[in-house]
């Protein structure tokens, strides 16, 4: 029996109000590492399981790093060699990302205090490419997301009004480490859609992984409707701010520069299962003739001294710096 958007939209009603007043609270310190004393700051958990919503049903559903492959594999060196380049312009972006990230004020100052940030995990939520697949703790958030599509062209969220939905719902515990939450860090997007991530290895599909659930439902324009006067029109859960404007310059960028693309083929070439160092000109060569990428020695793509100024002064007001008093400290 197929659902309805508007069992969904019952069933997505019986969670309490996400939790946009409490961005900020319920942290916890977990520590991750002993001998560096580096921690991670998460929530307490509300809820035993995470959720995915899906405007429509994918099968396989690879996560971004891997979408469009002529071919799937396990292992780099199984590519084929157009999508071999692929992952290697994709990576490279995702290096690029981390590094202008990091000279973004709190991530300064959480790497000064040893706590430990996932920049992969943000590069998700704001476009980036990467292995990752994302889930959230609130069913509400999820369903605006199984109900409402995103209008390149208009740049606006609108209802889906036909065809078949889906929401996934997977635990805790399913992936152990290869779950984990966004962490303790500013970054609208992620903050307000209460963010998780599913890490995927290469090849691996997300209907695949254990102990995930989920189910279909027909769509009804009426449902999108209400889910977008929730989020104020996805305002609520994708708000402008500078590094989604950075991600995507970032990502529809026509050039890389070239220390993030050496960066990456020296790891790739390192990795037992990675590239053949005899193949990386040829890869390199079909990302520049196929993937009409150019190579350059320096960008201006970057947050701008203006938006770090900002940062700066939001990050100084802020109460992001929470007390010692207000953490829990969790030794492994």
């Amino acid at each position: 029996m197929k659902f309805t958007a508007e069992a969904l939209l019952q069933l997505a009603s019986r969670e309490q109000p996400p939790i946009e007043n409490e961005y900020a609270t319920r942290w916890t310190m977990v520590q991750v590492d002993g001998s560096n004393n580096k921690c991670k700051l998460i929530r307490n958990i509300l809820s035993t399981v995470l959720y995915r919503g899906q405007n429509q049903h994918f099968d396989p559903c690879w996560p971004s790093m891997c979408r469009g492959f002529q071919r799937h594999a396990s292992r780099v060196m199984d590519l084929n060699p157009i999508d071999q380049a692929r992952l290697l312009k994709r990576l490279s972006l995702n290096r690029w990302f981390a590094d202008e990230l990091a000279k973004h004020p709190m991530i300064k100052w959480t790497k000064s205090e040893g706590i430990f940030i996932n920049e992969i995990s943000i590069a998700q939520h704001y476009g980036v490419p990467t292995t990752y697949i994302d889930v959230s703790e609130s069913l509400q958030i999820a369903t605006f997301f199984a109900t409402c599509r995103f209008v390149e062209r208009t740049a606006t969220w609108e209802p889906m009004t036909e065809g078949d939905g889906v929401m996934y719902s997977i635990q805790f515990n399913a992936l152990d480490e290869r779950i984990s939450p966004i962490c303790y860090q500013p970054f609208p997007r992620p903050l307000r859609q209460w963010a998780w991530t599913v890490e995927l290895r290469l090849g691996e599909n997300f209907l695949q992984v254990p102990k995930l659930q989920g189910f279909r439902f027909q769509h009804d324009a009426k449902v999108g409707e209400k889910m977008l006067k929730r989020f104020d029109g996805g305002a609520k859960l994708l708000p402008p701010d500078p590094t989604a404007r950075l991600a995507a310059a970032i990502c529809s960028a026509p050039e890389i520069p070239t220390i993030y693309l050496e960066e990456v083929e020296s790891w790739l070439v390192s990795d037992p299962n990675g590239l053949h160092a005899q193949d990386v000109k040829y890869i390199r060569k079909i990302l520049q003739n196929d993937l009409k990428i150019t190579l350059t020695n320096s960008s201006a793509i970057c947050y701008t001294q203006h938006e770090l100024n900002i940062a700066e002064n939001e990050w100084r007001k802020s109460d992001w710096k929470f007390p010692a008093a207000s953490f829990r400290v969790t030794l492994p």
